[in-house]
């Protein structure tokens, strides 16, 4: 009950306009028993980013595996980090929540969420080595942080130039992140 209330406040005020006073009066809880669960906003942040990282996880797997050739299941990391932001923006913002905040602190559980994530992208990427999808020269386990970043950089890209894509371009931006997708898995070889 009260990670679902934190989460409305965040869908409807932003990350920013969480707080415990909120929090507790969504929650219908007297402040001080809010803190017998969490200690601070920063612990319910925390649990929220755990629970993202998670849904974040499944839904690779989800989507990876709907996919047999190694190529479509690379493409697919591509893909499921978009769908994922574009089907559950809070917890897509929540799961790159401490790599844009670097005064706040990753707990050992969140540190070991990412490397399940990290874990489970490099085995797809190691298969698609072995089956010459991606050029022997290319260590997946530098491409892992450079398909999470570019994944990132490429969401934030679609969503603030829509309109310039669409204009510039004369395609949608769901179009251009799959041009993109292919255009980029291909120059793996």
């Amino acid at each position: 009950m009260i990670i679902a209330c934190a989460e409305q406040i965040i869908l409807e005020e932003g990350l920013d306009g969480l707080s415990m006073n909120k929090v507790a009066a969504r929650a219908g809880l007297a402040k001080g028993t809010l803190y017998l669960y969490f200690a601070n906003k920063e612990d319910i942040v925390g649990h929220l980013a755990l629970l993202s990282r998670h849904k974040l996880l499944t839904y690779f797997h989800e989507t990876i595996s709907a996919y047999t050739e190694p190529r479509d299941q690379v493409r697919a990391i591509f893909w499921a980090s978009y769908a994922f932001s574009k089907k559950s923006p809070i917890h897509y913002s929540l799961v790159s929540f401490y790599e844009s905040r670097p005064e706040a602190h990753e707990s050992k559980e969140l540190e070991l969420a990412s490397l399940n994530i990290s874990g489970y992208i490099k085995s797809v990427l190691d298969r698609a080595q072995s089956q010459g999808v991606i050029g022997k020269h290319v260590d997946t386990s530098h491409l892992v942080f450079s398909f999470w970043g570019i994944s990132i950089g490429m969401i934030q890209l679609v969503e603030k130039k829509d309109k310039y894509i669409q204009e510039s371009l004369n395609i949608d931006s769901e179009s251009y992140y799959h041009t993109f997708n292919d255009n980029f898995v291909d120059s793996l070889r």
